[in-house]
């Protein structure tokens, strides 16, 4: 932790002090999609000195992006979205160590990625990655953070945590996961992958902090925007 003075008002925090902080700093997390859930996460990882982020993406910048992915802006288009990320979170803080992986995520090099962090942060936009996803956690016990979001709707929670339910608890048919509409088909707004994304980082600041009593393990948390409703639901295991 170089420069404390950065990180005084959440140090203030109770549960975080300079022992969260320095938790907070030696963490190692890995965000999977760099797009409307990735910006936000990334962007609120980076500010809080998250000491070693990751960052998978093979896509590059275009102008549909831009109403919900703010890392990017107009002269970025047609440039890979991790690089671009990586240069503006380097820009916002310096002390931090990111790595940008200009690839899409898969069951090729899935384990290899994973054994390198802690923590494993869901941004994509499809079933077919977060089924790879829960694979490759669930087999090296490391926690899975999951966030989804279509239209005006959102969900979180965490899978693989602590022998926790896995996310085919919660969507046990790939078929019939894999034929919904993702947000790219049924339209998404940049406050929905606001709010989610800043409710992934919550779950990954407990999860580095070890408050087991309030991570989001055996639950899912659905948010309706249009209503502002939020409910908490059990996931039903096998």
């Amino acid at each position: 932790m170089k420069n404390s003075a950065r990180y005084l008002s959440q140090m203030l925090i109770p549960g975080i002090g300079s022992s969260g902080q320095a938790k907070i700093a030696a963490s190692k997390v890995l965000v999977i999609g760099a797009g409307g859930l990735g910006c936000p996460v990334l962007t609120c990882l980076a500010a809080m000195g998250t000491g070693n982020i990751g960052i998978v993406d093979g896509d590059k910048v275009e102008m549909k992006n831009l109403h919900r992915q703010p890392l990017y802006s107009e002269v970025d288009i047609g440039k890979l979205k991790v690089d671009v990320a990586r240069a503006r979170l380097v820009a916002q803080n310096s002390e931090i160590n990111i790595t940008a992986y200009p690839l899409w995520f898969s069951q090729q090099n899935a384990a290899l990625l994973i054994s390198a962090y802690d923590i494993i942060v869901d941004c994509c936009d499809n079933a077919q990655t977060r089924y790879v996803i829960d694979q490759h956690t669930k087999a090296v016990n490391k926690p899975f953070v999951y966030g989804a979001v279509r239209q005006m709707e959102g969900q979180v929670s965490v899978f693989n945590y602590k022998n926790g339910p896995a996310y085919r608890h919660l969507f046990p048919d790939a078929a019939a996961t894999e034929s919904e509409l993702d947000c790219a088909s049924a339209g998404i707004i940049g406050q929905v992958t606001g709010l989610v994304g800043s409710l992934q980082v919550n779950e990954v600041v407990k999860i580095i902090l070890e408050d087991d009593e309030h991570v989001l393990s055996g639950d899912v948390l659905t948010i309706d925007m249009l209503g502002l409703q939020f409910r908490k639901f059990r996931i039903k295991t096998y």
